[in-house]
Parts: C-alpha cells; structure tokens; sequence
C-alpha cells in the first residue's frame, strides 16, 4: 500500500509525525506489530524498517521505527548485487518474503532467521499460506 494512501484515510498522523516515512521507499506493507496494532515494513535499497503507528490519550497518530533490518548483512553474499525487492509478507508467521539475485528468501521479522526458498524453474511465484485450526472444530460427515 503506498504512502499516499495511507494519508489520505487520515492513518499516517500529521506531517511532522510522519517526516521520517515519505514515499520514495521502494516497497511499503502493512503488517501486524506486537499487541496486534497497525505496523509498516517500509523496504529502501537494503533497509527494512519496521514501524508502529501509536495513539497517545489525546487521539493523536503518530508512527515510529521500532526495528532496522539491514538486509545487505543478513543476506548471503553477491545478493548485495542488486537491492532485495519484498515480494510479500506472512502475518500469522511474521515472516517476509524477498527476491534477490541469488534467489528467494524468507525472513522471520522476530529472530531474523533465514531460509532459502526452493526454486522449481525459470519462472516461480510465491503465495504465502496460511491456516489457523482449532481441535474440535471441524467434524466430517461421511
């Protein structure tokens, strides 16, 4: 989602909450922060920053970095090549999915761990996929 609609609705706070967050970030997403508020990974070459969007009692927004995430460190060699792009993100898992150029990788926004996704040819896509199951709720009838 871009900046400028996150403005519009009135979610950003005023513009001098805001000066750190501007829309020449390459990729913007909106994520769930801890205590399930309204949170940003905004991705600029190989930075992701994490933000929170807090409400003080007066009813006023503003947003802060709550996290950096210095990607050219926690990706493997020669990927710094060309800056990662983030192709999604996974909420239940907190994971975020990037493609560099020695392929694609999943991160946990947590414990920054690192996994390389499989690749199966020349031309892939990924679709993150999630599933809450709770014991008990779920009967088949045959």
């Amino acid at each position: 989602m871009a900046l400028w609609a996150l403005a519009s609705y009135g979610l950003m706070g005023s513009g001098q909450q805001r000066s750190g967050l501007n829309s020449r970030h390459r990729h913007v997403v909106v994520m769930r922060t801890e205590g399930g508020g309204m949170g940003l990974i905004v991705v600029s070459d190989f930075i992701a920053q994490l933000w929170k969007r807090e409400t003080d009692c007066h009813g006023d927004v503003s947003w802060s970095s709550w996290r950096t995430i210095e990607l050219d460190k926690l990706l493997p060699p020669n990927s710094e090549k060309e800056p990662p792009n983030m192709i999604g993100y996974a909420e239940e898992n907190n994971v975020a999915f990037f493609w560099t150029v020695v392929g694609v990788f999943m991160v946990h926004l947590e414990s920054l761990q690192l996994k390389k996704l499989p690749v199966t040819g020349i031309a892939y896509r990924y679709y993150p996929f999630e599933i809450v199951y709770t014991p008990g709720t779920f009967s088949l009838r045959i």
